[in-house]
Parts: structure tokens; C-alpha cells; sequence
């Protein structure tokens, strides 16, 4: 009965009083930014990341002009979609 009451909103002062013992229990954001912290350690040694840097800049670079042809593309393709659609609106 208490989960339902909670559910829908009634605010008895018993359902105020369950409430705030839920909130005091959940830690607060300082110990959960020391948390997160700790994942930072998820990483390779610095000999290894620059080796995987240096090899794959190439590679990214050119799927990137690549993207951003098509991408410009694309977008020009829809520009003149729109002026042979609606030559009247698109020519103020």
C-alpha cells in the first residue's frame, strides 16, 4: 500500500518521512565524482596511444574530407530540391 500511495502522489506525512530516508541514502556527488574518477585508470600507456595516433591520423583524415564532401553535397543536393519545389518562396 505504501508503494501505491507513493506512486500516485500522496503526500502523508508517513510517505513525506519514507521519502527522505530514500534521498538521505543516496550518496552525494561528490563521492560519485570520486567514482568516476576512478574509471579514468581504463587507459593504455602513453607509448601505446601516441604509436596508435601516429599511425591511424591518415586514415582519419581522409574519411573525414571524405564526410565532408558528401555532407556538403547532400546538403547542397537539398538546397536546390527546395528551389525547383518552391521557386516562388525561395527567390525573396
Amino acid at each position: 500500500m505504501k508503494l501505491w500511495s507513493a506512486a500516485i502522489g500522496e503526500t502523508t506525512p508517513l510517505n513525506m518521512q519514507a521519502r527522505y530516508r530514500q534521498l538521505s541514502n543516496v550518496p552525494n556527488t561528490l563521492s560519485i565524482d570520486r567514482e568516476f574518477a576512478k574509471l579514468n585508470r581504463l587507459r593504455f600507456l602513453p607509448e601505446i596511444e601516441a604509436r596508435f595516433d601516429a599511425e591511424g591520423v591518415d586514415h582519419r583524415k581522409r574519411v573525414g574530407r571524405i564526410s565532408l564532401m558528401a555532407g556538403i553535397f547532400i546538403f547542397n543536393m537539398f538546397l536546390f530540391a527546395d528551389l525547383q519545389i518552391m521557386p516562388d518562396i525561395s527567390s525573396r
